[in-house]
């Protein structure tokens, strides 16, 4: 694998964590789902979405 490959695949995995950041925080904000829901519809761990959750401010 080529050092480009590398950073190629590296910027594919960084677009698509952005991604299920943004589709976690919009669920917890505007869905009664629970974490456990979330992460299985985003096929994340509950974790990474107890963290998401634990970094949003609500106003």
């Amino acid at each position: 694998m080529s050092t480009l490959d590398i950073f190629v695949k590296k910027g594919r995995l960084e677009g698509v964590q952005e991604t299920q950041v943004k589709i976690i925080s919009n669920l917890i904000k505007t869905s009664s789902l629970s974490d456990s829901q979330i992460a299985s519809a985003v096929d994340v761990s509950i974790d990474f979405v107890q963290k998401i959750r634990a970094g949003l401010h609500f106003n």
